[in-house]
């Protein structure tokens, strides 16, 4: 009953979220906006990257254990989606140069962590590759889903308002018209990090409340954050909560049954 209350509660808080933001949505962005650029910034632009990165490791690892050449491949091209997804914020438009750049810099990347992991002994690899595996398809999973709902709901982002007029509620899908704001995708791949509650920091027979806190501020700071950028509404990140905890939930719930976890 317990653990139940302690799934429950995130759930309950979220969907409060949705409510206040059916109705105060605007107000609540509004008064963020603006708020810490430097810090907004900086989650907008680069606390993905380690999240992304994870998925890198684990093909990378996979790779290591199986020989595929696939694994390989897959690894690069999250190298290089990375890569675009930092250059975006700089330039608008990619020229070539700037694309041989991003595909050379992303190779270094995949390629350097390879090098970083083959000096790693197999056995410890092996002893990690349950949980890498756990935190990429949740991510993967979760992503899926935004990025369709992304497209099909249709909704503007605060900064990309001219006046009032354009605002829409959450509960209102738009459907394709360019726009992308419900649900926020980086609180979602960011709460990707509820799978780190998972590894065995263990002191004293219990996990540590250092790492509970830890985490819990992150994937509440990373919503907030959204809003001061105005790159969403308070209801676009319960929305993108609310999916990768249920995806964390559905396959910690398989991990644990097979004893992969």
């Amino acid at each position: 009953m317990k653990q139940y209350i302690k799934i429950c509660i995130p759930y309950i808080i979220a969907i409060i979220m949705l409510c206040i933001g059916s109705f105060y949505d605007y107000t609540i962005t509004d008064a963020l906006y603006g708020k810490l650029p430097w810090i907004s910034n900086i989650f907008e632009r680069f606390l993905l990257v380690p999240i992304i990165s994870v998925s890198i490791v684990t093909f990378l690892v996979l790779y290591i254990l199986y020989k595929k050449w696939y694994f390989m491949g897959i690894s690069n091209i999250i190298a290089l989606y990375i890569m675009v997804d930092i250059f975006h914020y700089i330039k608008d438009d990619f020229t070539v140069n700037i694309i041989i750049v991003m595909v050379v810099l992303a190779s270094i990347c995949t390629y350097g962590i390879l090098f970083l992991l083959r000096k790693i002994d197999v056995e410890i690899i092996k002893k990690w590759l349950p949980h890498l595996l756990f935190f990429t398809v949740v991510f993967f999973t979760s992503t899926c889903i935004v990025t369709l709902l992304k497209m099909g709901w249709g909704r503007i982002r605060y900064r990309q308002l001219t006046s009032f007029i354009e605002f829409t509620p959450w509960y209102s899908p738009q459907g394709l018209n360019g726009y992308h704001s419900f649900p926020s995708g980086h609180t979602a791949a960011f709460t990707t990090i509820l799978c780190l509650l998972e590894l065995d920091e263990v002191k004293n027979g219990k996990k540590s409340i250092w790492l509970k806190i830890l985490i819990w501020i992150g994937v509440i700071f990373m919503p907030l954050t959204r809003m001061m950028c105005g790159a969403h509404f308070l209801s676009d990140t319960a929305g993108g909560f609310l999916i990768t905890y249920t995806c964390y939930l559905i396959y910690r719930n398989e991990f644990r049954k097979r004893g992969i976890l």
